[in-house]
This record gives C-alpha cells, structure tokens and sequence, in this order.
C-alpha cells in the first residue's frame, strides 16, 4: 500500500490527538504520531480486505495500457462577458451615486 495515503490519513487524525492538550512532552506527541500512523495502517488493511477494497484492486492498468488524456478543447465562438461601470450599475438600478470621498480637514492639534 501506498506510504503517502498512510501519511495522509494519519495527517487528519493527528490534529484532533495533538490538540487534546498543548502541554503535553515530546515523548508524548511521538506516541501521538505512532498512534496516528498504526489506525491509518490498521485502516487500510481493514479496507484491502473489504470486497470494495478487492474489487478496487482486482485490475490496475499499467502505464503503457493507460488511454491518453484528451486535449481541452475551446470554444472560440463565445464572445467573452462584459461588464458595465459602477456607475451605470447604479443608475440603472435607480440608486444614488456613490458617496464621493471625504476630503481630509487640515492638520489636527492633539
């Protein structure tokens, strides 16, 4: 099986272990991380022998029998989205212009 789905799983268990509590030692979060790794192994095992997890494995084709990926096609026809102003916008919605900025009063005394 593959280590990075391993790694993967047990990176989703990891949080809520590490999170029960900020003040524990290194040692601590070591077996944390063991622990994480054998349920993400114990699970996996657990889903090779399930029959979903033997079908799945039952065929995987080999790089040469692989079809090649299609090429992306587009579509040159379509005329891209334009957009009104702000301004417009608002004028067609029947809304009062934007608020214009509000000028600084001078130097402050503080």
């Amino acid at each position: 099986m593959p280590a990075n789905v391993e790694l993967r799983i047990a990176s989703r268990l990891l949080p809520s272990l590490m999170a029960q509590s900020g003040t524990r030692n290194v040692a601590e979060r070591e077996a944390d991380i063991q622990h994480a790794l054998d349920v993400a192994a114990a699970l996996m095992r657990r889903f090779a022998a399930s029959p979903a997890g033997q079908v799945q494995q039952a065929y995987v084709p080999s790089a040469g029998e692989r079809p090649a990926p299609r090429a992306a096609t587009v579509n040159r026809e379509q005329v891209p989205p334009t957009f009104i102003s702000q301004e417009e916008w608002r004028k067609a919605r029947g809304l009062a212009p934007a608020p214009s900025p509000r000028k600084p009063s001078g130097p402050a005394i503080h």
